[in-house]
């Protein structure tokens, strides 16, 4: 979403005949959705199983390829997330 404000006339621009246009850009951050509770587990696992950094990354990636986590809906924890920044 953008927000239209009226172009602001510094003068800068106004030397150089040109009006500026300012915008608003927000940033968000997603919360926890299942998929990475889901690649923290199977990081868990993996080293607690002694598994190679490499081979634990691949395990990692590869909960990324389930089709079910394709659009993940929120972990229990990420719906906190949500509801504690308001």
């Amino acid at each position: 979403e953008s927000e239209l404000h009226t172009p602001a006339l510094t003068p800068a621009a106004l030397q150089r005949g040109v009006s500026e246009r300012r915008q608003i850009v927000y940033l968000v951050r997603h919360a926890e959705a299942v998929h990475n509770v889901e690649e923290k587990r199977v990081e868990k696992t993996a080293h607690s199983e002694g598994w190679e950094k490499s081979a634990a990354e691949v395990a990692r990636k590869e909960v990324l390829r389930n089709p079910a986590f394709r659009d993940a809906p929120l972990s229990q924890g990420g719906q906190q997330q949500v509801l504690s920044a308001g």
